[in-house]
């Protein structure tokens, strides 16, 4: 996830701590990006979050002055990726298999047995449809890859 943000001017701004919360309540430091000082043109800034919350973030900025005094941003709310899971019907008995929309991106799947065997791969939009009725009855996982994220998926096709 990343956090971009400007300021217009800074008089003796030592550091920025970004912080961030689940709840949007209790807040706790995850970097701190050094100020420019004292400018009368501003300056941006930003911090990529390397491990961002499944859902929604809570982001606000602890300002630190070089005397110690400090101010706070405001709040911002991010919604993280959200958990990529396709939609299997009826499970068990598995006929149809929609991927997870959302993603704005291809997703890329991957049916296969228990013991590794691929029976069925591909890629397409999210929020598509495909049927499985082809495959023989049996226990199979299915691998969805898409911007980033991976997620496997259990289902009985009767």
């Amino acid at each position: 996830m990343k956090l971009d943000w400007a300021t217009a001017t800074e008089l003796n701004n030592d550091y920025f701590e970004v912080q961030r919360s689940a709840s949007g309540q209790t807040f706790a430091p995850i970097s701190q990006v050094p100020g420019s000082g004292t400018t009368s043109s501003g300056a941006t800034y930003s911090f990529t979050d390397p491990a961002p919350l499944a859902g929604s973030s809570y982001y606000r900025l602890r300002q630190v002055d070089r005397d110690g005094s400090e101010a706070f941003s405001a709040v911002v709310v991010v919604t993280g990726p959200q958990q990529l899971e396709a939609l299997i019907y009826p499970n068990p008995g598995a006929t149809t298999i929609t991927l997870p929309t959302g993603t704005g991106q291809p997703v890329d799947y991957r049916v296969y047995t228990a013991t590794g065997r691929t029976v069925l791969a591909g890629r397409m939009a999210g929020g598509t449809s495909f049927d499985v009725q082809q495959i023989p009855a049996g226990l199979y996982l299915i691998e969805l890859t898409t911007a980033g994220q991976r997620h496997v998926q259990r289902f009985v096709r009767h």
